[in-house]
């Protein structure tokens, strides 16, 4: 079982406390919030844990975000996001109260990496035959040509 705990907010709520102190290290018994959140999760077996901040801090500019969720027509949206070796698609969609409204949002992550990079090298295959300046035919098991290159 996996678990994300979602660390985001300014913690305007908890001010003073919050002033110099990021909310999820604020403490209680002389341990942060979050330490006692992660201490508890582990408690029931759940180790493999991800501690999530704003979709805001990924973005250059954060209202992006704001104008997506402002337009209900641009929901279910999706985007890439690329750290070094890793990129992952979010996916964002709402979720509606029994009147049609927009009460919150999700944000669904998938590490697509692998995806790319066989899309990539995949690519760089099919350029590498398409420019060939001999003719290259691939046939099925029946000798029906499936693919001809233009040389």
């Amino acid at each position: 079982m996996k678990a994300m705990i979602l660390a985001a907010g300014f913690g305007t709520r908890l001010r003073p406390l919050t002033n110099k102190v990021p909310k999820p290290m604020v403490p209680i018994l002389n341990r942060p919030i979050l330490e006692h959140t992660i201490h508890l999760l582990r408690t029931h077996g759940i180790c493999d844990i991800v501690v999530g901040n704003s979709i805001h801090a990924f973005l250059e500019d954060p209202r992006a975000v704001e104008n997506i969720l402002r337009n209900p027509a641009l929901l279910p949206y999706s985007t890439e996001l690329t750290f070094g070796e890793v990129t992952l698609e979010a996916t964002v969609n709402a979720v509606h109260d029994r009147r049609g409204r927009a009460t919150a949002y999700v944000v669904n992550w998938d590490d697509i990496s692998e995806r790319k990079r066989m899309e990539q090298a995949s690519a760089q295959m099919r350029n590498m035959v398409e420019n060939m300046p001999i003719n290259v035919m691939f046939a099925d098991r029946d000798r029906v040509v499936q693919y001809m290159n233009p040389a």
